[in-house]
């Protein structure tokens, strides 16, 4: 009877007025407002007529750093390492807990970002070069 009567306590409405609930949408709510108000700010000006300080989306806006220092073959080459250390990690878990590891949502994320971080270092090679 005591578990059950746990269960209800937690389902109740005492687990809204728990502190952490709180906290927990703060941390959605916040981010969410500033979002919203950039975006706003944003739509205001180009109905206002200001124009974008940018060109549009460059082919190469996808993968250039920011930082102008920075060489897109070091970009490259952790992308390249990147996809080695998943590939790698993915490879032993399947190794060691078989196909059953693909159960959980979690293997078919890393595999998805295997596979980005081995198909994306090709898509700039073209671009790299041809500047």
């Amino acid at each position: 009877m005591g578990a059950e009567s746990e269960q209800i306590r937690v389902l109740g409405v005492e687990y809204w007025l728990n502190w952490q609930v709180g906290v927990c949408a703060l941390i959605i709510l916040i981010p969410s407002t500033v979002a919203a108000a950039i975006a706003a700010k944003r739509m205001r000006n180009k109905r206002g007529g200001d124009r974008d300080d940018g060109d549009g989306l460059r082919r190469s806006d996808l993968w250039v750093p920011c930082w102008s220092n920075l060489s897109p073959v070091w970009v490259l080459g952790y992308r390249v390492f990147a996809m080695a250390i998943m590939g790698w990690i993915l490879y032993l878990m399947v190794l060691f807990d078989g196909l059953w590891s693909f159960n959980f949502y979690t293997i078919w994320t890393l595999s998805l970002l295997t596979a980005y971080f081995g198909v994306i270092p090709a898509s700039p090679l073209n671009t790299m070069f041809a500047e």
